[in-house]
């Protein structure tokens, strides 16, 4: 099997996803929360940009699934 079909193969492992799940929740909400603060907690109408914290959760879940994934070809 080629190295890009092992990467994705284990990045799309149970394991490594709810790994990578969980690692986005507690530092996508923390990102957010920095982030976002005014929004959320200010005394105006909140303007959430989904988008924009929809990024701050999928960065963390990339960079999670990235390090699990080169980690795991590292130790072969």
């Amino acid at each position: 099997m080629s190295d890009l079909k092992q990467s994705l193969a284990y990045a799309f492992r149970l394991e490594t996803v709810w790994r990578a799940l969980r690692v986005s929740v507690v530092i996508g909400t923390l990102l957010a929360i920095i982030n976002h603060y005014d929004d959320w907690f200010g005394n105006e109408i909140p303007d959430i940009n989904l988008f924009q914290i929809s990024l701050t959760y999928l960065v963390p879940y990339l960079v999670s699934t990235h390090g699990q994934v080169y980690g795991n070809r590292s130790r072969k």
